[in-house]
Order: structure tokens, then sequence, then C-alpha cells
């Protein structure tokens, strides 16, 4: 079950997103653990933005909950994901930040979107969906911090 919900948010995002272009660091399956495996072949840029989304959703998500604690966190998360994915972008093509942040942004919302759903459904149990995309985004962020270097 796990495996095919997985499948259906690679597809998902895949379907959505802009395309890869050849100067974009792109994630290889090999990089990452089981949970990134679909995504095999996307720029890491896209990842990355696709997380500030997962991020902002959970921290406004946590807002509403008055858990400020974990609202801070999620911020910070976010912040740093947008960051990278719009570095990432300035350097795989060569743009300004005013034109990666205008690439990065439709990423974003998504990501926001899928994960506010998330929430709406099921909150945060384990085995619910935002927590696929709260597992996805620690791993793809290691993945990308091994891969930047």
């Amino acid at each position: 079950m796990k495996r095919m919900r997985a499948l259906a948010c690679a597809l998902a995002l895949a379907a959505s997103v802009t395309p890869a272009v050849a100067g974009d660091l792109l994630f290889r399956k090999e990089q990452g653990p089981l949970i990134l495996e679909n995504f095999d072949g996307r720029p890491f840029w896209e990842l990355q933005a696709y997380c500030a989304g997962v991020h902002g959703a959970s921290a406004n998500w946590f807002a509403r909950k008055g858990e400020t604690d974990k609202v801070q966190g999620y911020e910070r998360a976010g912040v740093e994901a947008l960051n990278d994915a719009v570095r990432q972008l300035q350097r795989d093509r060569k743009v300004s930040a005013d034109a990666a942040t205008k690439l990065v942004e439709p990423v974003v919302q998504m990501g926001g979107r899928r994960a506010a759903e998330a929430l709406r459904i099921s909150g945060t149990v384990n085995d619910g969906q935002w927590n696929y995309w709260r597992s996805f985004c620690a791993d793809a962020k290691a993945a990308y911090v091994r891969a930047a270097r």
C-alpha cells in the first residue's frame, strides 16, 4: 500500500513540474534511500522546492494547533529548502535569483497543497501521507547535501 502511494505521489510530482534540462543537478536513485527511488532523474532543485511547500504547510498546520515550537522548526526548514532550490537552480541554469524564484514557485505551491491536503485528511498519524512527505523531505535534504558538495 505504501509503495503504491509513493508511486502515485511520484507520478503526480513528475507530471506537474518543469522538465529537467541538461545542466540540472539530478537525483539518481543510487544517491538515496528507497523512499526517493521513484524520483530518479528529477532535478534536486525541484525536490527541494517541493519540500519548501511541504514545510510551509506543516508550519501553518502546527500554528493552527498552537504548537509554536514545531512552527519555528518547519518555518526554518521551509526557508532552507527554498533557498537551496533557488541557489541550485541558479547554478544549474545560470539564471538570476528572481528568475529562479519564479521557476520554483509553482513547485513550492504544489508541495504546500499536497501537504495541506494530507494533513487535512489524516493529520500527523504515522502511516499517513503527511508523514510520508515529511520523511521524503528529510531524505531528499540528506541526498542533496551529499550531492551538492
